[in-house]
């Protein structure tokens, strides 16, 4: 009985690697979408740096300039839940004398974040929150509020880019496309774009453009080929 059960697998394995081959022929090949928009939501991070010996001075300070910052934007109608704002950070400053470390004040920094709905706005946002006390732009971040369907659009245009070229391939060859056999999702982007800075820039007169925005989508997939 045991030897019967090792010829029965032996085959069973041999059928298996026959079926697969007479079905083996596939062609690969990659789907690329793209969608180029005007971004319609930033958020910026604005900071305040405040350095002075006296610690409370330097507190009340930053408080100062951090409530003229919020009250920018309540000025400008932006929600309070668009708004956040991080704890203080105080952190003691020294310097190297005479192969001695003298205390020389302290370095205050707390930041202030706020998405913008209105694009409109940003420009003001911007400008607005330096004269209120702001001395960092950290970073700007734009997106698109309809980044779900606009990805949804972009993986499509990358399926249908995908089925093209592989029918072209096939018909290239004499052959036709058949069954899907594998799909891998590749790289994709969201549409996001961030730009991080340390302090805030001069902006003069002109407002801030923010360009365009892309969206894109990958997939990898493999078929079958049939005569």
């Amino acid at each position: 009985m045991r030897y019967r059960i090792v010829i029965t697998l032996l085959a069973i394995t041999c059928f298996a690697k026959l079926t697969l081959g007479e079905d083996s022929r596939t062609v690969a090949v990659s789907g690329h979408g793209e969608i180029e928009v005007e971004p319609d939501i930033a958020v910026v991070e604005m900071g305040i740096y405040v350095f002075d010996r006296d610690l409370l001075k330097a507190k009340q300070e930053t408080d100062g300039k951090i409530t003229s910052v919020l009250g920018v934007y309540k000025k400008l109608g932006i929600k309070l839940e668009d708004v956040r704002t991080t704890e203080m950070n105080a952190k003691p400053k020294y310097k190297q004398h005479n192969d001695e470390w003298e205390f020389i004040g302290y370095e205050i920094t707390r930041s202030v974040r706020v998405t913008v709905r209105q694009m409109t706005q940003l420009n003001d946002v911007l400008n607005k929150s330096i004269e209120a006390g702001a001395n960092r732009l950290e970073e700007i971040s734009l997106s698109s509020s309809k980044g779900e369907e606009l990805k949804d659009q972009a993986l499509t245009q990358a399926i249908e880019n995908a089925k093209r070229r592989a029918t072209r391939l096939a018909n290239g060859f004499g052959a036709k496309v058949g069954k899907v056999i594998t799909i891998e999702d590749g790289r994709h982007s969201d549409g996001e774009i961030r730009y991080n800075l340390l302090f805030a820039p001069v902006f003069g007169d002109a407002a801030y453009q923010p360009g365009r925005i892309k969206i894109t989508a990958d997939v990898q997939v493999i078929l079958g080929l049939t005569d």
